[in-house]
């Protein structure tokens, strides 16, 4: 039943706000969040409504719609190609396929969380300030963009931050070309491009995110599971995910309801010790 559910469903717009919100506060653990609960299509919404906030205040020399575009088309694939280069996640297909759909749900929710403080603060400040203010707006989506990669890809700090670091080179090349790129973009961003593109290749851009639709279902399943106090097994499934992730806390502490469930579970004995091993590269700190 809960693979029939589409891969831009959330259980509520509020849920969705709250993740977002999170970003501001615990970053790291609200990736992870948007990473099980997420919605592509609130992020998409969210992305653009608090770019067309800074557009209302007359702060962008470009279209409201223009970031959603870069992203989705330039900045995501560059970075996915950059994780699969260094982080040696697999071939760059099955890594595209695999984490298109989260990524681009993280890259949006984290422009939201940099842009609608930016237009705040931009709309207060004089002219001569909004240079400072974009820096810095730029620079904690970068932050946020940090924490998506670590959380998705399960990349380390080093890692994750190398990744982040490159992902301006295709923005430079972007750049360089941007007067062609903005109309080709503007023409592409068009309803009724949108409309065919949608109509012909829907089920394309679906099929994308089928992988991240399976495994929110999957985690879904392992949460109702773990209700049952008998059950250690789905507290151990769960405590690898958020290993995975490097969210170690919650790791730890999942790994320790499979051991006090069942003693004699050698894998959660196992993992339990080594997610709890401290290493400058996993942090034990979440933000």
């Amino acid at each position: 039943m809960l693979d029939c559910v589409p891969y831009w469903y959330a259980p509520g717009v509020g849920d969705q706000f709250k993740l977002l919100f999170g970003l501001w506060t615990r970053p790291a653990a609200a990736m992870g969040a948007i990473l099980d609960r997420g919605s592509a299509l609130f992020a998409l919404a969210a992305g653009l409504g608090a770019t067309a906030l800074l557009q209302l205040y007359g702060r962008l020399p470009f279209g409201f719609f223009m970031p959603m575009v870069v992203l989705a088309l330039v900045y995501v694939p560059g970075v996915l190609a950059l994780g699969a280069l260094f982080g040696r996640l697999g071939p760059i297909g099955g890594v595209f396929q695999r984490d298109y759909s989260p990524l681009f749900t993280c890259a949006a929710m984290a422009w939201a969380a940099a842009a609608l403080p930016a237009a705040v603060v931009g709309f207060n400040v004089p002219a001569q300030a909004l240079s400072g203010v974009a820096l810095a707006a730029l620079g904690y989506f970068a932050v946020l963009m940090f924490f998506a990669v670590r959380t998705i890809s399960g990349l380390g700090n080093a890692a994750a931050a190398g990744v982040i670091g490159l992902s301006w080179v295709p923005l430079v090349a972007v750049a360089f070309l941007w007067g062609t790129l903005r109309y080709v973009l503007g023409w592409l961003a068009s309803p009724f491009f949108l409309f065919y593109a949608w109509y012909f290749l829907g089920g394309e851009l679906s099929n994308l995110g089928s992988g991240w639709r399976s495994r929110q279902s999957f985690h879904r399943m392992l949460e109702a599971a773990a209700v049952n106090p008998h059950d250690g097994d789905a507290q151990y499934q769960l405590g690898l995910i958020y290993q995975e992730r490097r969210q170690y806390t919650e790791a730890i502490r999942r790994f320790q309801n499979a051991v006090a469930i069942d003693p004699e579970q050698t894998d959660a004995h196992f993992q339990l010790g080594s997610a709890a091993v401290p290493s400058i590269d996993r942090g034990q700190a979440e933000a």
